[in-house]
């Protein structure tokens, strides 16, 4: 999986699915950026600053309400921390992969 078919595929999705608004769109970006840095390790360990920096997100609500809706949507699999020193983990998920569960 590569950064640039994981975007593609993400953006060709994202047309279609009415319910992703512009920061839910640069929030994936940022994810997907992030994830491509860090080597493309299958478990990216990341910091909402930084996200939202990179996705010029200044609401942590917004933040929140984006990557958890990324989450259920079955874009991404967030698994908050609840620890600002820990991170949090975000798993890129295959094109052709869903995750269905969801995270509260």
């Amino acid at each position: 999986m590569n950064m640039i078919k994981t975007l593609n595929n993400f953006l060709s999705k994202a047309t279609e699915d009415k319910r992703l608004h512009p920061s839910h769109i640069s929030l994936y970006v940022a994810v997907v950026t992030s994830w491509s840095e860090s080597k493309h390790k299958h478990v990216l360990k990341v910091f909402r600053k930084d996200l939202m920096r990179l996705a010029h997100i200044c609401s942590i609500a917004t933040y929140h309400k984006c990557i958890r809706e990324l989450n259920e949507y079955g874009y991404l699999k967030y698994e908050p921390s609840y620890n600002h020193f820990e991170g949090c983990h975000i798993h890129v998920l295959e094109h052709n992969q869903t995750y269905a569960h969801r995270v509260c």
